[in-house]
């Protein structure tokens, strides 16, 4: 009657990986606003566009990981670059 031990496991790991990820956001925004007392709403942006590029390429490039952590590593790079020219350097008067 009681839930099967395979599926509590797969729902203790799922909790874990929402739990991780949430603290990761967390930290780089605390990390963020601790530095330059900036409060970047866009980081939790940035996260989820880095998760939208890393599964299109692993849909396009056929299940080759390597090539497609490095197209995202570029991408999320190029994309936080952007937002720190155009927003938080014109805010602070950098």
């Amino acid at each position: 009657m009681g839930l099967p031990l395979e599926q509590i496991l797969i729902q203790t790991l799922n909790g874990l990986v929402t739990g991780m990820i949430l603290a990761l956001i967390a930290s780089g925004l605390t990390l963020i606003f601790g530095i330059m007392d900036v409060v970047n709403f866009a980081h939790g942006e940035l996260f989820m566009l880095g998760a939208y590029v890393g599964v299109i390429t692993l849909a396009v490039s056929a299940r080759v990981y390597i090539i497609e952590k490095g197209i995202v590593r570029h991408h999320a790079a190029a994309s936080d670059l952007k937002v720190d020219d155009a927003v938080i350097h014109q805010y602070l008067g950098v």
